[in-house]
Protein backbone atom coordinates (compact mmCIF):
# COMPACT_ATOMS: atom_id res chain seq x y z
CA UNK A 1 0.00 0.00 0.00
CA UNK A 2 1.40 3.45 -0.84
CA UNK A 3 0.46 6.76 0.27
CA UNK A 4 0.65 10.11 -1.75
CA UNK A 5 -0.55 13.41 0.81
CA UNK A 6 -0.62 17.00 -0.87
CA UNK A 7 -1.33 20.10 1.42
CA UNK A 8 -4.10 22.37 0.31
CA UNK A 9 -1.49 25.19 1.11
CA UNK A 10 1.87 26.06 0.43
CA UNK A 11 3.75 25.27 4.08
CA UNK A 12 6.45 28.46 4.02
CA UNK A 13 9.61 27.45 5.64
CA UNK A 14 12.13 29.84 7.21
CA UNK A 15 14.68 28.76 9.89
CA UNK A 16 12.70 31.06 12.79
CA UNK A 17 9.41 28.82 12.45
CA UNK A 18 8.75 25.24 13.95
CA UNK A 19 6.48 23.04 11.12
CA UNK A 20 4.29 20.97 12.45
CA UNK A 21 2.34 18.54 10.15
CA UNK A 22 -0.90 16.36 11.52
CA UNK A 23 -2.05 13.87 9.27
CA UNK A 24 -5.28 11.84 10.30
CA UNK A 25 -5.88 8.09 8.89
CA UNK A 26 -8.36 5.85 9.24
CA UNK A 27 -8.32 2.11 7.94
CA UNK A 28 -11.43 -0.38 7.23
CA UNK A 29 -10.32 -3.73 6.82
CA UNK A 30 -10.51 -7.08 9.23
CA UNK A 31 -8.56 -6.00 12.82
CA UNK A 32 -6.26 -8.79 12.02
CA UNK A 33 -4.91 -7.60 8.28
CA UNK A 34 -4.19 -4.31 9.50
CA UNK A 35 0.23 -4.02 9.88
CA UNK A 36 1.31 -0.31 9.46
CA UNK A 37 4.94 0.47 9.23
CA UNK A 38 6.81 3.89 8.92
CA UNK A 39 10.19 5.34 8.67
CA UNK A 40 10.67 8.78 9.18
CA UNK A 41 12.11 9.97 5.54
CA UNK A 42 13.84 12.97 6.81
CA UNK A 43 15.45 14.01 10.73
CA UNK A 44 12.64 15.15 13.17
CA UNK A 45 12.50 16.86 16.07
CA UNK A 46 9.09 15.40 17.27
CA UNK A 47 7.31 12.61 16.17
CA UNK A 48 4.32 11.27 17.84
CA UNK A 49 1.74 8.86 16.65
CA UNK A 50 -1.62 7.62 18.27
CA UNK A 51 -3.66 4.74 17.61
CA UNK A 52 -7.17 4.19 18.89
CA UNK A 53 -9.67 1.57 18.30
CA UNK A 54 -13.07 1.95 17.75
CA UNK A 55 -15.97 0.48 17.41
CA UNK A 56 -15.57 -1.59 20.60
CA UNK A 57 -13.06 -3.21 18.49
CA UNK A 58 -10.90 -2.69 21.88
CA UNK A 59 -12.96 -5.65 23.92
CA UNK A 60 -11.75 -8.38 21.29
CA UNK A 61 -8.06 -6.56 20.41
CA UNK A 62 -4.88 -5.42 21.49
CA UNK A 63 -2.58 -3.24 19.66
CA UNK A 64 0.49 -4.06 19.30
CA UNK A 65 3.36 -1.52 18.52
CA UNK A 66 7.53 -1.08 18.69
CA UNK A 67 9.76 1.13 17.46
CA UNK A 68 13.23 0.51 15.09
CA UNK A 69 16.20 2.40 14.53
CA UNK A 70 18.36 2.45 11.14
CA UNK A 71 21.22 3.55 13.20
CA UNK A 72 21.32 2.17 16.64
CA UNK A 73 19.74 -0.30 19.19
CA UNK A 74 20.52 2.24 22.23
CA UNK A 75 18.35 5.13 19.93
CA UNK A 76 15.44 2.74 19.15
CA UNK A 77 15.48 1.49 22.53
CA UNK A 78 15.14 5.39 23.83
CA UNK A 79 11.18 5.54 22.70
CA UNK A 80 8.43 5.93 24.69
CA UNK A 81 5.74 3.65 23.61
CA UNK A 82 2.59 3.29 26.11
CA UNK A 83 0.21 0.71 25.52
CA UNK A 84 -3.10 0.73 27.52
CA UNK A 85 -3.99 -2.85 27.77
CA UNK A 86 -8.21 -3.14 27.02
CA UNK A 87 -8.28 0.36 26.22
CA UNK A 88 -7.57 0.47 22.56
CA UNK A 89 -5.44 3.31 22.42
CA UNK A 90 -1.43 3.35 22.44
CA UNK A 91 0.97 6.21 22.12
CA UNK A 92 4.61 6.29 20.43
CA UNK A 93 6.89 9.10 21.04
CA UNK A 94 10.40 8.92 19.27
CA UNK A 95 12.64 10.88 21.01
CA UNK A 96 13.97 14.77 20.23
CA UNK A 97 15.63 14.95 16.97
CA UNK A 98 14.99 11.47 15.93
CA UNK A 99 17.36 10.41 12.73
CA UNK A 100 16.17 9.63 9.43
CA UNK A 101 14.91 5.39 9.36
CA UNK A 102 13.88 5.35 12.57
CA UNK A 103 10.03 4.51 12.98
CA UNK A 104 7.52 2.03 14.35
CA UNK A 105 4.86 -0.74 13.50
CA UNK A 106 1.92 -1.56 14.45
CA UNK A 107 -0.33 -4.11 14.28
CA UNK A 108 -3.64 -5.63 15.80
CA UNK A 109 -3.77 -8.63 17.57
CA UNK A 110 -6.80 -10.78 18.82
CA UNK A 111 -6.80 -10.66 22.69
CA UNK A 112 -6.05 -14.48 24.15
CA UNK A 113 -8.72 -16.13 25.78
Amino acid sequence: MSYYVQSEHSIEVEEKYPISVYNWSSYECPPEDFFQSYGLPFPCKSFMVDIVLMNNLEEEYDIIASTHSAFSKNHADSFEANEVKNLGECNISLPEWSLAGDGYTVSIQKKAI
